[in-house]
């Protein structure tokens, strides 16, 4: 079953969301990021076992039916653009993560800084 998630770039930030409305409170993780041997962002992993405050069975129910995450001992993957067939692995990169969880503990937004002070900076194509 599809889920909707909202993808957008501020230029400064990668963001998704996964809910309207404002996060109670933000935790920061580690993003891992991949990219397609044509500088597509395709998609990103969150490290949510980083953060003990992150419910991971809540979180595991809340994406139960959503074909674009997966969530899996304690890391979420956010499949950001569909493979295409001649799909191949290109570059990865990590970075600091903020995930926004509501009152309930479902995780509504997850923004991710492009230029992270001190991380190398791929060109990346959304």
């Amino acid at each position: 079953m599809p889920c909707t998630i909202t993808i957008y770039d501020t230029g400064r930030d990668l963001v998704v969301l996964f809910a309207a409305g404002r996060p109670a409170r933000w935790y920061t993780i580690t993003a891992i990021n991949d990219g397609d041997t044509n500088g597509k962002l395709y998609g990103t992993e969150l490290c949510l076992y980083e953060e003990p405050a992150i419910e991971l069975v809540l979180v595991a129910h809340q994406f139960h039916t959503c074909a674009v995450v997966e969530v899996d001992n304690g890391l979420m993957y956010i499949y950001l653009r569909e493979r295409e067939k001649t799909f191949l692995r290109g570059f990865g990169f990590g970075r600091t993560a903020h995930v926004g969880i509501d009152a309930l503990g479902h995780i509504h937004a997850v923004c991710i800084p492009w230029n992270e002070p001190g991380a190398a900076t791929p060109i990346v194509v959304l």
